[in-house]
This record gives structure tokens, C-alpha cells and sequence, in this order.
């Protein structure tokens, strides 16, 4: 140790034969500024210990250490008879420690090596005490506060106070829960009330559904055996065109084509009605009938509506003589793609589509053009989102 340390110095006379007496010193467990400074005696003679090496050993309660001046970081200095020791904190423990030192000196005038200093003498015991400091793990931090009791006393009230502030928050939480529970309960019966107008609603709409397929099944039964009349060029069936239940007109100019229904659902329309049933320019879903004995159109009624693809889906497995042919129905869906329209047309692929079937088409889109396999739709402004395009036709 060096510079500006502060040390404790014991002093120690040690006779290397006799135990003698010295002063009781004690140090304190833990501390790295002790120093023991030992003059060494054979008898009252002083031993020189230059050019010798010293070993000091310690015995106490947590073990034997040792420390030695031939290490340079051993903490020993030897000059003359004066042998100066460094204390390590693990060369003492709590009670007791005792010493001894270790000389070892050789018997050749000019010893090469640590090896040669084969001489050793081994001195009498000293001993001195060692205390446990009163810092430790357990200590606390005093604080510039009240006595302890006091401290404690202005704890229990703080809580108390705590506890009457969280009281209030949780009577208050309590009534909003109750007012928010009422809200709900009363929420609850509207829903309720609301379920069962729902309920209702959904029977009504359940029977009339029943009606209109029961209606629209009678309509299917009575077209099933139609005959087929086929026109070339002309345009719709006109007033004096009288047909019967089930014959299906065709022209061949336009693609449109009709079938001969019986009057349903209260429409007025006459005994027999014409129903558009095949659009080739994909005129949209609504159903057009026209009047016997007239030449106008009129809309079926939306609650008695029935799109082209609903019908024809349910004739799925109608079969129709065109030309001279028996004709299949077939039918499909296709998406046309926001992204995929050039110059406000789309060519998507149907398989089964070929370049003379009558074709069918019920969507916001117009089928301008068939081939093998495909479908050009035309729309008069690009949507922005993709479309859904029911496709029926005959092969």
C-alpha cells in the first residue's frame, strides 16, 4: 500500500524459538487497511531476513491462508529484521487468528532459483483478535424522519386515509355498475322486443316465400311440355300472338326468347302471359312480361320477382327444341375483375360456351360477344369493384 492510504498499524516483536507476549490488538472483518510490522528476534538478537523469503500463515475460523513475499502482489516487504505484512480481508475471519511465519533461506552462497532456498525455519506463533463490523446485509439506511413508533403511527393513518379514498372510488364505481346494469336490463328488454318483431317478420317472410314457391312450382309444372314456336326477325310476341301454357317463342334477330305462363300472383295481366325468359343482351334481372292483348311491358312486382337466373336454374334440367335440336341447359357464374376491363370491355372463360348457344346473361354487365370457351361482357362505365355475372345458355 502506498500514496495517501490510511492504515492501521499493529506492531509485533516475534522471537523465532519463544513465544513472547505483545500488546492485544483486534481488527475488524472485512477492513483492507490493516498493516502488521513484525521485528524478528532469535533471543533478543535481530534476525535479517534479506535476501531470504518469508511465508506468513493464518489460521482462523473460516480457514488456513497464507501470504508470501515471494509473490509480488503477496502484500509482504522484508528489510533487515523488519517484515511488513499487508492484511488480505481472507487472512482473517471473526475470533481468533493466529500466525506463524515461514523463512526460507539456502544453503548456497548464490541460490539461482526459488527452488534453491531449501533452508526452513519456522517462527513462534502470535495471535490477535478479529470482530464483525456492524454493517452488514440486514443494516438499513437511516432516514432524517420520525422515531420509528411515530413513523409507523403516521403510516396507519396515511393508510387509513388510503383506504377511505379507495372506499369512496368503489361506492362510486358501484352505483355507475347499477346504473350501467339498469341501461343493460332495459337494453335487454328492447332487444328483446326487437327479437320478437324479428321473429314475426321472419315467419311472414317465411310463409309468403312459401306462397311464391309454391306459386312459382305450379308455374315450372304448367311450362313443362310446352311446344316450341319459333320466329324469325320479328319482335316480341305481339297482342294477337295467343299462346299456351308452355310454348316458347323464339327470335332469332335479337336472342330474346318467352315462355307462355299462366297469370299468377294477382299481376291483372290477362288469361296467359309472355314471359321474357332468355336475354341475350343482358337487360339486368328484372323479369318483363308482356300483356296478352297488349303490346306494353310491365315489371313483376319485386316480392313476386323472379330473377332470369332463379328460373332458369330451376329448369336445369328442361331440355328445349331450337333448329331442329335438342338443346341442354347449362349454366354458370363468373367475376368480372375491377382491374381487368380494357376499353370497357372483359373477356373471361365459361368452358361449355360455344359460338352459336343461345346464351343467357343476368348481372350489371352486357354480354357483347361468345366464342369457344368465352364471353365478352361490355359495361357503359367501369365499376370499381368486381362483379358477379350469372351465365345461362343452351348447348
Amino acid at each position: 500500500m502506498a500514496g495517501n492510504a490510511l492504515l492501521k498499524r499493529f506492531d509485533v516483536a516475534l522471537d523465532i524459538k519463544n513465544s513472547v507476549s505483545n500488546r492485544p490488538f483486534y481488527v475488524v472483518d472485512g477492513d483492507t487497511g490493516n498493516r502488521i510490522v513484525i521485528t524478528l528476534c532469535d533471543g533478543g538478537n535481530a534476525v535479517d531476513c534479506t535476501g531470504r523469503f518469508v511465508t506468513a500463515v493464518f489460521s482462523h475460523s473460516r480457514g488456513c491462508v497464507i501470504q508470501d513475499s515471494g509473490d509480488e502482489s503477496g502484500g509482504i516487504t522484508v528489510a533487515d529484521n523488519e517484515i511488513t505484512i499487508d492484511l488480505f480481508p481472507a487472512s482473517f475471519a471473526p475470533e481468533l487468528v493466529e500466525c506463524e511465519l515461514q523463512i526460507y533461506s539456502s544453503s548456497q552462497v548464490s541460490p539461482a532459483s526459488r527452488e534453491d532456498y531449501d533452508i526452513l525455519v519456522t517462527s513462534a506463533r502470535f495471535n490477535f483478535g478479529c470482530r464483525q463490523a456492524m454493517l452488514n446485509d440486514e443494516t438499513i439506511a437511516s432516514l432524517p424522519g420520525l422515531p420509528p413508533l411515530s413513523s409507523v403511527i403516521a403510516g396507519i393513518e396515511e393508510a387509513e386515509n388510503a383506504r377511505v379514498m379507495a372506499e369512496q372510488g368503489r361506492v362510486s364505481a358501484e352505483e355507475g355498475r347499477a346504473a350501467a346494469e339498469d341501461a343493460r336490463e332495459t337494453a335487454e328488454y328492447s332487444r328483446s322486443a326487437a327479437e320478437s318483431a324479428r321473429v314475426s317478420a321472419e315467419a311472414a317472410r317465411a310463409s309468403a316465400e312459401e306462397q311464391r314457391q309454391s306459386e312459382f312450382d305450379s308455374m315450372v309444372a304448367a311450362i313443362g311440355n310446352g311446344s316450341l314456336l319459333y320466329l324469325s326477325g320479328q319482335g316480341v310476341p305481339s297482342a294477337s300472338l295467343e299462346g299456351n301454357l308452355g310454348q316458347i317463342y323464339v327470335n332469332e334477330t335479337d336472342g330474346t326468347a318467352y315462355v307462355c305462363v299462366p297469370d299468377a300472383n294477382g299481376m291483372s295481366l290477362g288469361d296467359n302471359t309472355w314471359v321474357r325468359l332468355l336475354n341475350y343482351n343482358g337487360n339486368g334481372d328484372s323479369v318483363k312480361v308482356l300483356r296478352t292483348g297488349s303490346v306494353d311491358y310491365a315489371d313483376i312486382p319485386h316480392d313476386n320477382a323472379v330473377t332470369l337466373a332463379e328460373l332458369l336454374n330451376r329448369l336445369g334440367g328442361w331440355y328445349s327444341e331450337i333448329n331442329g335440336k335438342q338443346r341442354r341447359h347449362m349454366s354458370a357464374v363468373v367475376t368480372l375483375a375491377a382491374d381487368g376491363w380494357t376499353d370497357n370491355t372483359q373477356t373471361v372463360t365459361v368452358t361449355g360456351m360455344t359460338a352459336d348457344a343461345l346464351v343467357i346473361c343476368d348481372g350489371d354487365a352486357e354480354c357483347a360477344a361468345q366464342g369457344e370457351n368465352s364471353l365478352t361482357f361490355a359495361v357503359d362505365t367501369v365499376p370499381t369493384e368486381d362483379i358477379m355475372v350469372n351465365v345461362g345458355w343452351f348447348e
